[in-house]
């Protein structure tokens, strides 16, 4: 489902990029379980749905995406995990009649999977940047953890199957601030 707002000058749609499921204690983090696993929907594997909402500003002369979501390029492990939808962003850009190619900006909140794991795409059998002519921002620091995580974060960062063929390509820059 696509919810579209308008402010005169631009739009903002909420865009479908599908949903994955992840452990509810872990989400859920100091709280204990007793105050709200008979609050919320859960799985026999105690796992909660995240629906995956990216936003599109669109303007006269500029689409931005924010986020990018999982992607399609999703290992059995992971699916076995994550249980994830089918990977929605494509069709909800069509729907808007918007091809990965028109995007000019891709804004990324940070660098975990379920943000970024759409920068690149397989398509056709090959990986490709999911949009080849935007450029990518990023927070400096995101990127630099995300190249090289600590033991902490190692788990919610995967430099060379999300990011190695962005940075070859060089269609990103780095904010910093």
């Amino acid at each position: 489902m696509i919810t579209e707002i308008n402010f005169g000058n631009f739009k903002y749609f909420n865009i479908d990029g599908g949903y994955y499921f992840s452990d509810a204690g872990a989400a859920m983090g100091v709280f204990p379980r007793a105050l709200w696993e008979n609050k919320i929907d859960l799985d026999s594997k105690y796992r909660m749905k995240f629906n995956l909402n990216l936003g599109l500003i669109v303007t006269e002369s500029t689409k931005i995406l924010i986020d990018t979501g999982i992607g399609n390029r999703i290992s059995e492990k992971e699916k076995k995990i994550y249980n994830p939808s089918d990977y929605r962003l494509f069709d909800s850009l069509k729907s808007l009649n918007i091809k990965p190619e028109e995007i000019n900006y891709v804004v990324l909140t940070h660098l975990h999977f379920d943000h970024a794991g759409g920068i690149v795409s397989t398509l056709n059998g090959e990986d490709k940047l999911t949009f080849p002519n935007a450029i990518h921002l990023i927070q400096k620091e995101e990127w630099e953890t995300a190249k090289s995580p600590d033991e902490l974060n190692k788990a919610a960062y995967n430099f060379k199957k999300h990011l190695a063929l962005l940075e070859s390509k060089g269609n990103y820059k780095l904010i910093d601030g």
